[in-house]
């Protein structure tokens, strides 16, 4: 009896632990589900609110871009109608003394047909070495020339050029060393940006029609960087990288020609000939902008995502060296480029870049955003097409010269401007800002020397941040 009854609490204890394992899995089950929900509620909550903070900072820099070509709209008219000169911008002067900034009149922008021709001329054009060692511009006084977003031209001509650098230098460091002060964040090598190693030899398998892609040599060797795939665009340091589209463009259509890099709390570093064709003097050719950090153009074609993760940011002011606007020295194809002064200019970090003479046999990273008709290997979108993303590879510079970088990188149109740069102890520097073509089996950059270095350095300072730490 005594067995029985013991045999029978084991039965019924077993159908206990039964049951209670069914409801400890159940609760469970149930449990992964709600926080499943929860954590897509809340994700879809962030979402939403970053998407409103963008929305709202663009519309804080379209009001502010209206008031700025308000106030010059009245001071062209008064120039144009009574030979009024304006007088200078505060914002130019919060540095610069007013006696060394003269006013050049207002500038024409290209039409499609000068755009054109320059590129053309570029894709066939070499680099006279001896013509172009000089570090002088045509005006040694001539600091260069800033032109703002509605056409206004400033030339930057100190009375002083030796004391003006030494004012602008004072006791930074960074300009002794050639370096500019640490990128905004260190990060290591990650799987958004460094976990692919391309082999450096050249390729020799004609994958694509070089004719047509001038700067892709053989089989193309870029990766792609885009939602669509994995990537976070939203993130250091992809999104200190953006795409030069014409102002103005809609969030939903992007037509990127050139690449530019945050490299300070407000400013942009990119090709002349981003801004102005060249070779025309300081009031024709411009081509006016605006900057899409992180652009991600495939993850819009193929998952209805957004071309502009980032936001939209506008361009208030654009430097450019007088030799390039003049005569069109390709050593002196580079730009600063100067963003509203704005929280949101803070909130991208940027890298940094430096003077390097031993650059040769080095690895380098190039990204860029190559026009979307053109093939990427990389690309999920049927036919290859590159459509607006970012692209990329890490490859060998292979020579320089005292103006110049040389590397096998795969680049195409859109590319320029890009930067060319090298990650240290987690540091990133650029050390030469993509130029274009030259060869069938280089590309090639102007490299930060000392003389572009001064320069870059110079408009920084000369232009700070109110807002950004």
């Amino acid at each position: 009896m005594l067995d029985e009854i013991i045999s029978t609490n084991v039965r019924i204890s077993g159908r206990f632990a039964h049951t209670n394992s069914i409801i400890v899995s159940t609760t469970a089950f149930f449990l992964v589900l709600v926080f499943q929900q929860v954590a897509q509620a809340q994700s879809d909550v962030y979402n939403d609110l970053r998407e409103l903070e963008i929305a709202e900072q663009e519309i804080q820099e379209l009001t502010l871009e209206r008031i700025t070509l308000e106030q010059v709209a009245k001071r062209r008219a008064k120039y144009e109608a009574w030979g009024k000169v304006p007088e200078t911008p505060p914002e130019l002067t919060q540095i610069i003394p007013h006696e060394d900034l003269q006013f050049g009149g207002y500038a024409n922008a290209a039409n499609n047909h000068e755009i054109e021709e320059a590129a053309l001329k570029r894709s066939d054009e070499r680099p006279d070495e001896e013509r172009e060692e000089s570090d002088t511009s045509t005006n040694p006084n001539d600091f260069g020339i800033f032109v703002n977003s509605s056409g206004e031209i400033w030339h930057w001509r100190p009375k002083n050029p030796d004391a003006t650098r030494k004012q602008l230098e004072g006791s930074n460091l960074d300009i002794i060393a050639k370096q500019s002060s640490p990128p905004s964040e260190r990060a290591a090598a990650s799987d958004h940006e460094e976990r692919w190693e391309a082999d450096d030899e050249f390729k020799t398998d004609l994958g694509f029609d070089t004719s047509v892609l001038f700067s892709v040599f053989g089989t193309d060797t870029r990766e792609i960087r885009s939602k669509a795939v994995g990537h976070s665009l939203t993130s250091y340091p992809l999104h200190t990288i953006g795409a030069l589209n014409p102002d103005g463009t809609a969030s939903t259509n992007p037509n990127s020609g050139c690449t530019a890099t945050k490299i300070g709390p407000r400013h942009l570093l990119t090709a002349g000939h981003c801004v102005n064709v060249g070779d025309q003097g300081s009031n024709a050719g411009w081509i006016w902008r605006d900057w899409w950090p992180g652009q991600d153009g495939v993850d819009n074609y193929e998952n209805g995502g957004d071309s502009s993760p980032n936001g939209i940011k506008n361009i208030k002011w654009y430097w450019v060296h007088s030799n390039w606007l003049n005569d069109g020295t390709k050593s002196k194809d580079y730009a600063v480029l100067i963003l509203y002064d704005n929280s949101s200019s803070c909130n991208f970090g940027w890298l940094g870049y430096q003077v390097d003479n031993s650059l040769a046999a080095t690895s380098h990273w190039n990204f860029g955003f190559p026009s979307w008709q053109y093939q990427c290997s990389a690309s999920p979108v049927t036919s290859n097409w590159c459509w607006q993303s970012m692209y990329g590879s890490k490859r060998n510079i292979v020579r320089t010269t005292s103006s110049y970088a040389y590397y096998y990188h795969d680049t195409q149109g859109g590319h320029s401007g890009g930067p060319v740069y090298q990650v240290k102890n987690g540091d990133r520097y650029i050390h030469a800002i993509h130029r274009g073509h030259y060869s069938s089996v280089e590309n090639y950059g102007v490299k930060i020397k000392s003389a572009v270095f001064d320069n870059i350095f110079a408009v920084k300072q000369a232009w700070p941040s109110t807002v950004c730490p």
